[in-house]
């Protein structure tokens, strides 16, 4: 009569190694996974704040301010149609309900705005010159006609909790499109072909924005000069 017998020892001993090298293998790929989806997630949230703010401000017809800062991003209206008016109320709803305002990118979600580049009209009316955002603080307009403005500074009392309303900060520079690409370097060493009004670029990893290493996930956010934004995966 043959009997039944279980695993021995050095079997379960095997079994488990396996299981070990398995979860070894597949945690690096699980977290890259991971990283992604929260960048994919973050990039997606700052895309919404700008389309909210662009259909604010054509519905409204009054300008509509995005202040970008390294680890938020709030939404403002101003009293008129142009970018230079008064501010009028700070982090507001749109019609169709609030605006997506973006909170702890670098806190909670290990994100990092590595700034920027905007194509802008030059002094001679021609879209030849460039303006480079930098990753600490910026700031978008849509006039009341969704035209898109920049600025490579913030008002410095921004955030929602502030009760005094300032005029808006000067220095609006309007974004424009070109038939030849501005190619121009950001400071992490990374070269866009853009065509057209302004990109803002989004790190996975923290602190890489000047040096990024080789797995470096990148996402930007596209915004024309006079059409909806589109994010997309950055080389």
């Amino acid at each position: 009569m043959r009997t039944k017998s279980g695993f021995t020892l050095i079997e379960l001993m095997v079994v488990l190694v396996i299981i070990a090298v398995v979860i070894t293998l597949s945690v690096p790929g699980l977290l890259q996974v991971s990283y992604r989806n929260t960048l994919t997630r973050m990039t997606d949230n700052v895309r919404q704040a700008t389309v909210k703010a662009r259909d604010l401000a054509m519905k409204t017809r009054q300008a509509a301010v995005v202040e970008v800062r390294a680890d938020s991003v709030w939404v403002n209206l101003l009293s008129r149609a142009d970018c230079a008016s008064d501010l009028a109320q700070r982090c507001v709803s749109s019609p169709d309900g609030e605006v997506s305002l973006v909170e702890g990118l670098a806190e909670e979600a290990n994100i990092e705005m590595c700034g920027g580049k905007a194509r802008i009209l030059g002094s001679n009316g021609d879209c030849d010159a460039s303006l480079l955002l930098p990753n600490s603080a910026f700031a978008i307009c849509y006039s009341g006609r969704g035209e898109l403005y920049l600025r490579p500074n913030a008002d410095a009392n921004m955030n929602c909790d502030q009760t005094v309303l300032t005029p808006a900060a000067t220095g609006w520079q309007r974004a424009c499109g070109g038939t030849a690409p501005d190619s121009n370097s950001l400071p992490d060493g990374s070269a866009y072909d853009l065509y057209d009004g302004a990109m803002i670029v989004l790190n996975r990893y923290a602190s890489e924005c000047s040096s990024p290493l080789p797995e470096s996930v990148r996402r930007a956010v596209f915004l024309p000069s006079s059409g909806s934004p589109y994010a997309k995966v950055a080389p």
